[in-house]
């Protein structure tokens, strides 16, 4: 967890209760993209189905559509981990955690 390097001193944003707040503190929208990006260049290089076709072309098959990848992480992966961060700085810095919000990105449709 790299979560404590993110806020000043080790403190969740002003408030200490504010859950929103370090959510907007963990949230770095560029590096979100990047890792979509990544997984799903991984899903379409190792999910393939016929090596001869280059990945990405219309001619490639995979065993899991490499959306549906990048999918998983944005609607499940990266929202837990940014539970998990919340819940370890409230208890870092003395605060009773806050409940898991459960993925909340999870009812997002596309």
């Amino acid at each position: 967890l790299v979560a404590p390097a993110c806020l000043p001193a080790g403190r969740p944003a002003n408030n200490p209760d504010d859950v929103k707040g370090v959510l907007d503190l963990l949230t770095n929208v560029s590096v979100e993209k990047r890792l979509l990006r990544r997984a799903r260049s991984k899903a379409e290089a190792y999910g393939r189905l016929d090596w001869e076709s280059p990945p990405g072309t219309e001619a490639s098959h995979y065993k899991v559509d490499p959306q549906f990848i990048s999918d998983i992480y944005e609607s499940f992966i990266i929202p837990l981990t940014k539970d998990v961060e919340v819940m370890y700085l409230f208890e870092r810095c003395g605060k009773a955690p806050p409940p898991p919000m459960l993925c909340p990105d999870s009812t997002k449709t596309r």
